[in-house]
């Protein structure tokens, strides 16, 4: 037992120079996650004082929970507004990951790749033709409208971005936002990341948190699922 309870404080003590001494952001994340293991009021101050402290020097995982801190109001005050920037920070901090991590595709995302740059070259022809005739976008609206009033999460999440934008419609904010809401109800991420960023620039931030976090979380479980984080 002894040998056991020396171990953990040596621990500790290495994990407590990693993260003060060296400024190492993963020991000041894993360092925040204990303290977070903590109903401790104390404890949730250290954990969002250390997870800030990673959160800065851009380490994924802890953007993410210093967002969760400031919408929980752990550790800190409540404030969607930051709760709002450092789950954004967690999402760019994905895409961050993967470029400086990149593993090989399988054969499955390989195909999704090559299928999807296909799509691109076909739509962006289809899009010349149909801008040549003046109206790129009203033949599409409408089958998108039918699919989305039929429960289509796509389609709706389509339909909300043409409402947002114009696109083959007359621009109504009000639209876009409930045919996008439809489509992160679901689940669709593209409609959660469309729909959080609505609800961002009406400045309704609790609820942009809410959906943002829900878009962060989809990203790092995606990114763990990749690389075996």
């Amino acid at each position: 037992m002894d040998v056991e309870i020396s171990q953990q404080v040596q621990d500790w003590v290495e994990l407590w120079q990693d993260a003060n001494r060296k400024n190492d952001p993963r020991a000041q994340y894993r360092l925040a996650t204990l303290y977070a293991a903590s109903s401790d009021v104390e404890a949730e101050k250290k954990a969002f004082e250390w997870y800030k402290k990673s959160a800065a020097q851009g380490f994924t995982d802890a953007c993410f929970f210093l967002g969760k801190c400031y919408e929980d109001g752990k550790g800190t005050r409540k404030n969607y507004r930051q709760a709002v920037r450092w789950y954004k920070a967690a999402q760019r901090g994905v895409s961050d990951d993967l470029m400086e991590h990149p593993a090989p595709m399988d054969r499955i995302e390989d195909a999704m790749v090559q299928r999807y740059m296909e799509y691109e070259a076909y739509a962006q022809s289809v899009d010349e033709v149909l801008e040549a005739q003046g109206s790129p976008w009203e033949d599409s609206f409408q089958r998108d409208l039918e699919e989305a009033e039929n429960g289509d999460a796509e389609a709706q999440n389509r339909l909300g971005h043409r409402y947002r934008y114009g696109q083959g419609v007359e621009p109504d904010m009000e639209q876009a936002v409930y045919w996008l809401w439809k489509s992160a109800q679901q689940g669709c991420e593209a409609g959660i990341s469309h729909y959080a960023t609505c609800m961002e620039e009406r400045k309704e931030y609790k609820e942009a948190a809410k959906w943002h976090r829900k878009y962060a979380k989809i990203l790092i479980k995606w990114r763990k699922r990749r690389l075996g984080w």
